[in-house]
């Protein structure tokens, strides 16, 4: 039996276009990509859905002395700032609060957010946007205390026979029953823990240092400004094979 082309058309499944549909693989992707540099406005880092991300954007933004973006909203996304440099006043629903490297935001969907360079130097920073397979519950995300600011410098670092660890939030969201992040210091020469695997996918970024990432069976080297992504269940541990401690954030979602 032979089907008209626009009956077969309708039989088939639907295409995606401009969107890519492979889940991301664990990998290191570099801060600073062959074609173009650090010093770049704005910049896709990578884009694709995840075992537990229907959808995930990272990019790195750029604001000269003085530049703000325009007030802006998601619907159905959550965002997570990253400061690498300089000086960013955020603004979540009307109340700013000015912070620096190493800082970070989330904002949650159906808020209100902008970012202004309020510094004497260019600003950049990483902008993280997704959105959960599992539905997105907003009045979870608002019971436990909606969106937030975290000042690096108000985070307690606490020292450890490795290095030490600043808890940076470990909470609900819109997205997530569970969002940790925390910040990592591991002195030089030493590796933060035996290779091991989780449920949770997992993202370390680094801030300070070089090291080397067991991806499975395979050590990938990385160093400031570089993201790696670890998928469910692949063996990963990390050594710091530079001078002097190195400093890295992670954090993982459930």
């Amino acid at each position: 039996m032979k089907f008209p082309l626009v009956l077969l058309a309708l039989l088939l499944p639907f295409p995606v276009f401009g969107q890519q549909t492979s889940e991301l693989v664990s990998e290191v992707y570099p801060w600073a990509s062959p074609d173009s540099g650090t010093e770049t406005k704005s910049r896709l880092i990578l884009k694709g859905p995840t075992t537990d991300l229907s959808h995930l954007e990272i990019l790195s933004r750029t604001l000269a002395v003085g530049e703000r973006t325009t007030e802006m909203q998601h619907t159905d996304l959550e965002e997570l700032l990253i400061i690498k440099d300089g000086r960013v006043a955020v603004t979540q629903n009307g109340v700013s609060k000015t912070m620096g490297p190493n800082s970070v935001a989330v904002t949650l969907p159906g808020d209100t957010f902008s970012y202004a360079n309020v510094g004497e130097e260019p600003a950049t920073f990483f902008v993280y946007q997704y959105r959960s397979k599992a539905p997105m519950d907003l009045d979870r995300g608002v019971e436990a205390g909606g969106s937030f600011m975290v000042e690096w410098e108000d985070v307690e670092f606490v020292p450890s026979d490795i290095g030490g660890r600043r808890q940076n939030f470990d909470r609900a969201t819109a997205m997530f029953e569970r969002f940790e992040m925390h910040a990592s210091t591991l002195n030089e020469a030493l590796t933060n823990h035996a290779a091991h695997t989780h449920r949770a996918e997992e993202f370390v970024v680094m801030i300070q240092g070089n090291v080397e990432m067991l991806l499975g069976e395979e050590y990938k080297p990385a160093a400031i400004g570089d993201i790696i992504f670890i998928q469910s269940d692949i063996p990963h541990s990390l050594r710091n094979t530079g001078t002097g401690h190195t400093e890295y954030f992670a954090f993982q979602w459930q």
